[in-house]
């Protein structure tokens, strides 16, 4: 449908930034490597799922932060008309929007 009207396509995916407990005052010196890790293996596998779906010229973004406000920084950088949220709960059709949802609209 994008290809029909000329528009771009992206895949936004959040990694939500670890909140490490510290211990006597020591932050852990892994968080920021762990955090970076967590964002190759999830950047490799939007793109996977991208190709699997025919999106392979969809642009992936993959940031770390709160899920609704980076939807919503990367959304605005785009200058994007529609925002399609996917959803992680089973029951997506009982609740219609779940708090990233709500927070993206508002």
């Amino acid at each position: 449908m994008a290809d029909r009207f000329g528009a771009a396509l992206a895949l936004i995916h959040i990694v939500e930034q670890l909140v490490v407990e510290s211990v006597y005052d020591a932050v852990a010196p892994f968080t920021l490597e762990l955090e970076q890790e967590l964002v190759g293996r999830a950047r490799d596998r939007v793109l996977e799922l991208a190709a699997q779906v025919g999106m392979d010229s969809a642009t992936c973004y993959v940031e770390i932060g709160a899920p609704k406000y980076g939807i919503i920084n990367v959304a605005g950088e785009m200058r994007a008309d529609l925002i399609v949220v996917g959803s992680h709960r089973r029951q997506a059709l009982a609740v219609l929007l779940g708090a990233t949802s709500n927070a993206v609209i508002a």
